[in-house]
């Protein structure tokens, strides 16, 4: 019983980190959302930029999109196989 406290219980608690790393990265890689933006700029008015952002909440994305001093903006999620592929191609990540 010694023996396996000195020699498995190492590897175990390295397979204990690996799994939740992996599922950190579950959390941070895969559930990331595209939303599709339609922003009117402020000062012509007659001008509508639209674009992607990727962003884990609703929030994130408006914060996003204030950065580039785009306020207000409507936003739509984009679910699906043109959610992932939006992803690799959007205007700000």
């Amino acid at each position: 019983m010694i023996c396996y406290r000195l020699f498995l219980n190492p590897f175990r608690n390295w397979a204990n980190s690996a799994v939740l790393q992996y599922g950190m990265f579950l959390k941070k890689g895969l559930n990331v959302s595209v939303y599709k933006y339609t922003v009117v700029i402020p000062q012509r008015e007659d001008a509508i930029e639209q674009g992607t952002v990727v962003a884990f909440s609703e929030t994130e994305a408006k914060r996003k999109l204030r950065q580039f001093e785009l306020v207000n903006p409507k936003l739509k999620e984009i679910r699906g196989i043109s959610g992932l592929i939006k992803r690799f191609t959007a205007d700000i990540k």
